[in-house]
């Protein structure tokens, strides 16, 4: 799972829009999130399942009809970029110049650990890897679709972020949509 804490996106658009957002469950099948027309929801949790998915992280934005995209904030004075929002730029200290920009999702990877100690109920071991991405900008999250041995991984090798569902539900029984690194084919 990705790091960071469960948000929900600040403008989620209305129920009775048609909305097509493609990624991939758990299991690599390409699904589509929200459904046609108005529905009465009683509970969140009905309501999440009409609408769909929610963002894991609040720097993960989902719009109506495209697809998925991370977003951060880019300083106008010195073009420095960040990983979500924020008001005065750590690069220059220019505040109230800062604008979001959606992020790349291509990258480098920057630096892994193995892990093989975790939660319980999380599988390991895993990959935790922090990527430089193209254009600017540093994440953190994990890498998949790789053997979790040293040789199979080197420090630089391109990767791109993919978003698939998490592959648990909260108590509530929302499902959330999270971001991974893959290597690049």
């Amino acid at each position: 799972a990705s790091c960071g804490r469960l948000v929900r996106g600040l403008f989620p658009p209305p129920a009775a829009q048609v909305h097509r957002l493609r990624w991939h469950d758990a299991h690599g099948s390409p699904k589509l999130a929200r459904k046609p027309g108005p529905r009465k929801v009683s509970s969140m949790a009905e309501k999440a399942a009409v609408e769909g998915p929610l963002p894991v992280v609040s720097f993960l934005k989902i719009p109506a009809g495209a697809d998925p995209y991370l977003e951060g904030t880019k300083c106008k004075s010195c073009g420095a970029i960040f990983l979500g929002e924020r008001p005065t730029c750590s690069s220059c200290g220019t505040t109230g110049e800062l604008e979001p920009t959606p992020l790349s999702n291509r990258g480098e990877l920057y630096v892994y650990s193995i892990v093989h100690r975790s939660f319980p109920g999380v599988e390991v071991p895993y990959v935790s890897a922090i990527v430089d991405l193209e254009g600017g900008g540093t994440l953190k999250g994990n890498l998949i679709d790789v053997e979790p041995v040293p040789e199979k991984i080197r420090m630089g090798m391109p990767v791109d972020v993919v978003f698939q569902i998490a592959p648990q539900k909260d108590k509530d029984g929302n499902e959330y949509l999270t971001y991974y690194f893959k290597p690049r084919a």
